[in-house]
C-alpha cells in the first residue's frame, strides 16, 4: 500500500483504538454483507440455469430460437 515508503506510527489511545476496532468492525460487517450477496447471486444463478435447461426443449418445440 505504501510501496517503499514506511508505515505511519499513530499514537496508541483510547481514542485511536477505539477508531480502528471501529473499522474493524465495519470491515467484518461488509465481509459478511458481501458473503451473503455472492452467495445468494451463486443461487440465483443456478436456479436461471436450471429454468433454462427446462425452457430450452419447451422453446425449441414450438419453434421459438432462445438466441
Amino acid at each position: 500500500m505504501y510501496g517503499n515508503q514506511p508505515i505511519l506510527q499513530y499514537e496508541v489511545n483510547p481514542r485511536t483504538v477505539d477508531i480502528l476496532y471501529e473499522l474493524a468492525e465495519c470491515n467484518k460487517a461488509r465481509d459478511r454483507d458481501v458473503s451473503l450477496l455472492i452467495e445468494d447471486m451463486k443461487q440465483k444463478a443456478t436456479e436461471y440455469e436450471a429454468e433454462g435447461e427446462f425452457e430450452a426443449p419447451v422453446l425449441s418445440s414450438i419453434k421459438v430460437s432462445s438466441s
